[in-house]
């Protein structure tokens, strides 16, 4: 019966191969470190100093939308705000805003919390990058200073609203659409009809609320009328 033949390993290999394991070793420690380092930072972004830079990118909304990214989600962005403004180290904050604006409730809700931060004697500034209109100008009316680019976008105080209608195509095709409804203002928008003129005229005197709403605030946080802020 012929022996097996054990190849032995040379003392180099045996040094080469500790010395890998021992870098490997090394470099996981390493990145298992940077992760808990960035964890311990928060929402926003400081490697150290006292400025947290929070960005607001995107369509302004309340949650972020399932289907994709590129939305500046108020949740996240409050909590960021918090973060910084219950941090001790942290003494001002920048908000880096790239925005066309969004909704009209996350607006607000990022602006009370931008004041929130400033209650705290800490100095909040709105820095405009490409666009900074309508929902997003809410939100830096609200900071302390406001810093854009000569040829940024900003402004736009003003509310829009919109709704398909498909019933031409409804009809088109001889879809039939039942409708059961209690409440006379339950299906406002609904694609499958016409708006009445009472649903028309509930619809634009919600629109004209919130835009009364979005000048008092600008009005409030810049120390300037209403009829100086309804002519931007």
């Amino acid at each position: 019966m012929a022996k097996t033949k054990v190849k032995e390993t040379s003392l180099g290999t045996k040094i080469l191969i500790i010395v890998v394991l021992l870098f490997v070793l090394f470099l996981f420690s390493s990145c298992a470190a940077l992760f808990v380092a960035i964890g311990d930072l928060g929402n926003f972004e400081y490697a150290e100093g006292n400025v947290a830079v929070i960005p607001i990118k995107g369509v302004i909304v309340t949650e972020s939308d399932t289907f994709g990214g590129g939305f500046a989600v108020s949740d996240d962005i409050i909590s960021s705000l918090e973060d910084a403004r219950d941090d001790k180290k942290i003494k001002a904050v920048i908000l880096e805003i790239d925005s066309p604006g969004g909704r009209p409730v996350p607006s607000d809700e990022i602006g009370r919390a931008v004041r929130s931060v400033r209650a705290q004697n800490k100095t909040v500034v709105a820095w405009v990058r490409d666009v900074g209109a309508s929902g997003a100008y809410w939100i830096a009316s609200s900071a302390d200073h406001i810093v854009a680019n000569r040829m940024s976008l900003t402004g736009s105080i003003g509310v829009t609203g919109s709704y398909f209608g498909l019933e031409e195509f409804i009809d088109d095709w001889n879809v039939t659409y039942r409708r059961f409804v209690s409440g006379e203002m339950k299906d406002v928008g609904t694609p499958f009809r016409e708006m009445t003129r009472n649903e028309e005229k509930f619809v634009q005197k919600k629109i004209n609320l919130i835009h009364i709403y979005f000048v008092d605030e600008v009005a409030n946080n810049r120390n300037l009328s209403v009829d100086y802020v309804t002519e931007l």
